[in-house]
C-alpha cells in the first residue's frame, strides 16, 4: 500500500510539474538535458520477479554545479538511484586522500515525465534554474535502500564549462587543466 501511495504521489508531481518545467530551467540547459536524455534514455522499469517486496528505485538525471578556480562547471549523469556525491569534486580530488561527504540536493523537477535532480549548494546555477520551483523533498522511489535492487546504468558523465556566452562542452581532462 505504501508503495502505491508513493507511486501515486510521483505521478501527481509529474502531472503537476509537466507544464511548469518550461520556466524552471533556461533554454540552453533545456537543450543540453534534451540531448543527454536522447543519448541516454531513461526507462522506468519495475522488476518484481525476485521477491514481491523488492523493487528497483526509479532512475533519474543528476545535474551538479561546482566551481574550479573562477570557472563554473556543470556535470550531468543518468544514475539508477539518488547518488549525492559530487562527481566534479571527486574527479578534481581523485589523486588526494579526501573523504567525501554527501551533498544535499537543491530539489528536483520532472522534465518530459523524467526526474531531474539538481545539486547546487552554492547557487552557481542562479541564472539557469529557478530553485523556488523545484520540488524539495526527494521521494523514496528515487533513492536506493536495502531491499531495493541495485542496478547499473551504462551512461557517461558530460561536463560543461558555463560562460557568459553559454555552455561549452568539455571532457574531464580539459576541465582538470583549469
Amino acid at each position: 500500500m505504501k508503495k502505491t501511495v508513493i507511486l501515486f504521489l510521483i505521478f501527481l508531481s509529474c502531472k503537476n510539474s509537466k507544464d511548469k518545467d518550461e520556466i524552471i530551467i533556461n533554454e540552453d540547459l533545456k537543450g543540453i538535458l534534451n540531448n543527454y536524455s536522447d543519448k541516454y534514455p531513461l526507462r522506468l522499469i519495475r522488476n518484481k520477479s525476485f521477491k514481491s517486496d523488492v523493487f528497483e528505485p526509479c532512475p533519474s538525471y543528476h545535474i551538479f554545479f561546482d566551481r574550479i578556480k573562477s570557472d563554473t562547471i556543470m556535470s550531468i549523469k543518468l544514475l539508477p538511484h539518488l547518488v549525492d556525491f559530487n562527481p566534479i569534486s571527486f574527479e578534481r580530488d581523485v589523486s588526494n586522500s579526501v573523504i567525501y561527504s554527501s551533498v544535499n540536493s537543491s530539489g528536483f523537477f520532472i522534465k518530459d515525465g523524467k526526474p531531474v535532480i539538481i545539486f547546487d549548494v552554492k547557487n552557481y546555477s542562479k541564472n539557469l534554474i529557478i530553485k523556488d520551483k523545484l520540488i524539495k523533498n526527494i521521494p523514496d522511489t528515487l533513492k536506493w535502500d536495502f531491499g531495493k535492487i541495485n542496478k547499473h546504468i551504462n551512461s557517461e558523465t558530460e561536463y560543461y564549462k558555463i560562460s557568459k556566452s553559454g555552455f561549452i562542452k568539455k571532457d574531464w581532462e580539459e576541465i582538470n587543466k583549469i
